[in-house]
């Protein structure tokens, strides 16, 4: 019998999970990628290639509503990473442009082609930039945004986006809320002044994202995503909760 099984599966696999990346290439994206194509079959979306790896790249714009539609047809998830130029004489057109209208544009793709499951990655920069590490003021996803860069302002926007697509379209969507993802080496080496080192190192985030994506949850949450351990500033309540998830480096 258990012959008989393994011959069953080895002709029969278990269908891989196709995951498109929008942003892949990013520093982010390149961070997470070394983790991702252990447990999905990538496809980065950009318009920049990617490192090289086992992973497809598709060269893209996200105002471009054609190459898109392209893109997510086939897919599993959507794992939407990009977030504009932080070249200062560009940085109003190109945060409204990646971080709104382009998301808008990739969600709508995504719901034409039947994608199941959406992932952002938004910013604990909603928020006042990174100044408020004091327990009780962003600690909890439920305290108002109150941005005061472009950039930050822009993330709010997207979230709501991202918001506008579950209600309208049931679509599930988790928010990630990143605070300065960094290679497990510069967290250990480089130091970090304030109340608690948030910053979140690659393997910590890697899980996040990968709990994210294989997750079943089928509502619209925003997920706070930080690197303290301490529970001096973020006690990651909700992302135990829902998706099993603390940092584990120190």
């Amino acid at each position: 019998m258990l012959s008989f099984l393994r011959k069953w599966f080895k002709k029969n696999p278990s269908p891989v999970y196709q995951v498109l990346i929008i942003g892949g290439s990013g520093s982010v994206g390149r961070l997470l990628l070394p983790f991702l194509v252990k447990e999905f079959s990538l496809t980065v979306f950009d318009l920049k290639a990617p490192p090289r790896g086992s992973w497809k790249y598709i060269s893209g714009d996200v105002q471009n509503q054609k190459a898109l539609r392209v893109a997510s047809k086939g897919m599993d998830a959507l794992l939407y990473m990009a977030m504009g130029s932080i070249n200062p004489i560009h940085h109003v057109t190109s945060s409204y442009d990646v971080n709104v209208k382009g998301l808008h544009l990739a969600l709508e793709a995504a719901k034409r082609a039947g994608i199941k499951r959406v992932v952002y990655t938004s910013t604990i920069s909603v928020y006042d930039g990174y100044g408020d590490l004091t327990m009780g003021v962003t600690d909890k996803e439920e305290v108002p945004p109150r941005a005061k860069t472009v950039y930050g302002l822009t993330k709010h926007f997207s979230e709501e986006v991202c918001r506008f697509f579950h209600d309208r379209y049931n679509m599930p969507v988790l928010v990630l809320r990143l605070f300065l993802p960094v290679s497990i080496e510069e967290r250990r080496t480089k130091p970090f002044e304030g109340l608690a080192d948030c910053r979140t190192a690659a393997p910590d985030l890697a899980r996040a994202v990968i709990s994210s994506l294989k997750s079943t949850h089928r509502e619209f949450e925003i997920i706070h995503i930080t690197g303290d351990r301490t529970g001096r500033a973020y006690r990651h309540e909700k992302a135990k909760k829902i998706l099993d998830w603390e940092p584990q480096t120190q």
